[in-house]
C-alpha cells in the first residue's frame, strides 16, 4: 500500500519526514558550498542594511525575494554540478556547458539582487551624507 493511499496518520508522518529531508539538504548545501556561506553573509548584510535604514514593507519584499532568488539559483546550480559529476565523471564539453549555464543563472540572479539593492539602499545611504 502506498503512503498516499494509507491512513491519514501515515500520510501526515510522511509529510513531516519530507521536511527533515529538506532540512538535511539545506545542511548538505552549506557544508559543501563555500558560495552558500558567501550568499548567507550577503543576505545577512542586506537584512542588516534593511533594518538600519528602516526600509518600507514593499522594499522588504524585494529584498526577501532577491535573497530567495539567489539562494534558489545557487541550490539548483549545486544540484546540477553534483549530478553532472556523478553521471559524467570524465570531462565532457556538453556537461561543462550545462554547468556553465547553471552558474550563469546564479550570476543573473545575483546581478538582479545587486540592482534591487542599489535601487533600495543607495538613495537612503546618499541621504545620510
Amino acid at each position: 500500500m502506498s503512503v498516499q493511499k494509507g491512513k491519514l496518520s501515515d500520510r501526515l508522518l510522511y509529510q513531516l519526514k519530507t521536511f527533515v529531508f529538506a532540512y538535511r539538504g539545506i545542511q548538505a548545501f552549506f557544508k559543501r558550498e563555500v558560495k552558500g556561506i558567501l550568499h548567507l553573509i550577503s543576505a545577512l548584510l542586506a537584512t542588516g542594511f534593511s533594518i538600519v535604514l528602516k526600509i518600507s514593507a514593499v522594499e522588504w519584499l524585494f529584498v526577501i525575494l532577491s535573497i530567495g532568488l539567489v539562494f534558489i539559483a545557487e541550490f539548483f546550480n549545486t544540484v546540477t554540478e553534483v549530478l553532472s559529476d556523478m553521471i559524467q565523471p570524465e570531462y565532457d564539453q556538453r556537461v561543462a556547458d550545462v554547468k556553465d549555464m547553471a552558474a550563469g543563472a546564479v550570476l543573473v540572479a545575483a546581478l538582479i539582487a545587486l540592482v534591487i539593492a542599489l535601487v533600495i539602499f543607495l538613495p537612503k545611504l546618499l541621504a545620510l551624507l
